[in-house]
């Protein structure tokens, strides 16, 4: 089975010191900003099952930014996913990575109580991990240098960075 992918930032998924009010089990309501929504539509991506295309597409999102930083995600089963049934859309990605643009789903027709169930399921379910700074910034050099990456979709400050 295949895997749902969502960017995320890592601190906002867990209890810790600077939330010490937080009930155990509760989610921070500083998550959903992770599931920012553009006309009831929210950004996904598809992962196969063996992550062969995991490293793709964590860069060609990287490649979006200004600068290189940790990336941190969630990764859902698929299955569990599915059995929400929420309403998806392929829609090509807008990333610098033609290829990995092939990936992207969009989540659509959300009403807020969906997006919090699909919240839930990152808190409950989700696999969530961090690429580091270092391991990214080469494989944004990597994909610039195979031409995986259209350096024309990507802005100067993020290759004057990966030049240096």
């Amino acid at each position: 089975m295949s895997f749902i992918f969502r960017k995320i930032r890592t601190a906002k998924w867990y209890k810790n010191e600077n939330v010490a009010w937080l009930p155990t089990g509760a989610l921070q309501a500083d998550a959903l900003g992770d599931l920012e929504t553009n006309s009831n539509a929210l950004s996904i991506w598809r992962i196969e099952a063996d992550l062969s295309n995991l490293r793709r597409v964590i860069t060609a999102l990287a490649a979006m930014g200004d600068n290189v930083s940790n990336v941190d995600y969630a990764l859902l089963d698929e299955g569990r996913f599915r059995s929400m049934g929420l309403n998806t859309r392929p829609q090509p990605g807008e990333t610098p990575d033609h290829d990995a643009n092939h990936w992207h789903i969009d989540l659509v027709e959300l009403t807020a109580d969906n997006l919090l169930q699909f919240a839930k399921l990152i808190q409950s379910s989700g696999q969530i991990e961090r690429v580091p700074e270092k391991k990214v910034k080469q494989w944004l050099r990597d994909g610039v240098a195979n031409g995986q990456l259209d350096r024309s979709k990507m802005g100067s400050s993020i290759l004057t960075k990966l030049e240096v």
